[in-house]
């Protein structure tokens, strides 16, 4: 597409004479990203779009370095982006004292309510766990037989068994809170009602769940559920709509996006055969494996928006104070600057520090724990199954529609 038809940062947000392009930009495959993004980035570090549902215009920062600077900058708060005239991908804006719509000393301290249970000490000790899952996993893979809907078989049940065992929650309830976080994760306008029936169901089943725990007491175990009900109840430290969003945003992101990762992660590799051989000859390689990995595949297109609290100047461009600013790692993560030849796979980059788990005070606090799940998930797999590969063509896989994390509908893969 032409370098035109991407809306100009130096046109002020309220002039109406400038017609933007839609954001989040339409995939045009599933092995595709959109090429508005690479068009965008070599036109200016930062454009302005509309997003797509509500029509607000925002900017959009598209190089690396530069999203760095707005990521690590307080002018641009999470917490404003609840507000009611907030810039939002949806109709329903964010709920105010979760861990992502806070800024400053409330967000720290929820950080570090949570922050005992992903730490790289933490992590390392719950990887027996996490390889006796992987291997029973693919125990039933193969008893079931090919051809196998990778998403079923792996990728939602490795996560959400372990998230559901950190947190407390009762794995026999893993479909319903799927079916309610799916909805949840979706865009679709048409779809809103279905939505907040879903968001409310599941905080209906946590508040449930909760006080459940709070009879049981000193029973209850040490789940980080647990604790942050002791957190609340014994010291006070978190008041009772943080403790439902915590456990809320814990249950929910702690399995979507490595879900998602598992699959993309598992296609690339099905799709660069030469590296996947190398990969198996010499397992050691797994951990630039996974920095590539990560980088090269979004976990979605619509990146978080940050509230300029004031008039920001960035590159020359004046982001009046209210407007969104939408911080996009996908493209961040293809800035030739930083990444040469970037659209290719390279585990062999000598450095690699992409923006996959964000940057700043809200870099992902279950990264360590997503990394270990990838790590012993794809070792295991390709040492199980050395021959697996894509069932279907790869022309005929297709992400889910409208939803805020890339998601494949499903991923056949056979073997033998």
């Amino acid at each position: 597409m032409a370098h035109s038809d991407i809306g100009s940062a130096g046109t002020m947000v309220g002039d109406d004479t400038t017609v933007l392009p839609d954001y989040p930009f339409r995939r045009p495959s599933a092995i595709e990203m959109p090429a508005e993004v690479h068009a965008a980035r070599e036109q200016a570090p930062i454009v302005r779009v509309r997003l797509t549902v509500t029509g607000l215009p925002v900017f959009l920062v598209t190089r690396y370095d530069l999203m760095r600077r707005v990521l690590a900058d307080p002018r641009f708060s999470r917490a404003a982006g609840t507000a009611p005239d907030a810039p939002s991908y949806g109709e329903d804006r964010p709920p105010p004292g979760t861990l992502f719509t806070t800024d400053g000393p409330a967000h720290t301290r929820l950080r570090r309510l949570i922050g005992s249970k992903f730490t790289g000490a933490r992590v390392k000790a719950l990887a027996p766990r996490i390889e006796e899952i992987v291997e029973s996993l693919l125990d039933d893979m193969e008893r079931t037989g090919a051809p196998a809907d990778l998403n079923e078989a792996l990728a939602f049940p490795l996560p959400v068994t372990v998230i559901c065992e950190l947190l407390g929650v009762p794995f026999a309830d893993r479909d319903e809170f799927r079916q309610w976080s799916d909805m949840m994760n979706s865009l679709d306008p048409e779809r809103r009602e279905e939505a907040q029936r879903s968001q409310l169901a599941l905080v209906g089943y946590l508040a449930g769940l909760i006080e459940r725990k709070r009879a049981e007491g000193d029973e209850g175990g040490d789940d980080l559920i647990t604790a942050l009900i002791a957190a609340h109840d014994e010291q006070g430290r978190l008041d009772l709509h943080e403790l439902m969003m915590l456990t809320l945003a814990m249950l929910v992101g702690g399995y979507l996006t490595t879900t998602s990762m598992v699959t993309a992660a598992v296609l690339t590799l099905l799709r660069h055969p030469a590296e996947l051989r190398r990969l198996q000859e010499d397992p050691d390689l797994i951990d630039s494996y996974i920095e590539e990995l990560l980088r090269i595949n979004p976990l979605g297109d619509a990146g978080p928006i940050g509230i300029a609290t004031e008039d920001v100047e960035l590159e020359g461009v004046l982001i009046p104070a209210g407007s969104g600013v939408v911080t996009a790692f996908a493209s961040a993560n293809h800035d030739e600057s930083v990444f040469p030849d970037a659209r290719r796979f390279d585990p062999d980059r000598p450095t690699n520090p992409h923006l996959a788990f964000g940057h700043g005070s809200h870099h992902c606090p279950g990264a360590a724990l997503a990394r270990m799940e990838l790590r012993v998930a794809i070792t295991a797999l390709f040492r199980r199954f050395p021959d697996l590969r894509l069932a279907v063509p790869v022309e005929q896989l297709r992400h889910r529609p409208g939803q805020v994390l890339l998601s494949l509908e499903e991923m056949p893969v056979a073997w033998g």
